[in-house]
């Protein structure tokens, strides 16, 4: 009975969220490269509030 398990084949949470930053913050940059300078700062401050601080306290926590 070979089942599939996922034991030891997932990544680290160290990997997962360096892989997410990575790709949020190319997002980031390309959305940047299209805002004008006010649409940027709001655009970042919600970027931090509402994506990259769940992220740490859900790195935290667990």
């Amino acid at each position: 009975m070979g089942g599939f398990a996922l034991d030891g084949g997932l990544p680290d949470w160290p990997v997962v969220l360096g892989a997410l930053a990575s790709l949020l913050y190319a997002f980031r940059l390309l959305v940047l490269a299209v805002l004008d300078d006010g649409a940027r700062q709001i655009f970042t401050a919600l970027l931090v509030l509402v994506v990259l601080k769940p992220l740490v306290v859900v790195a935290t926590v667990s």
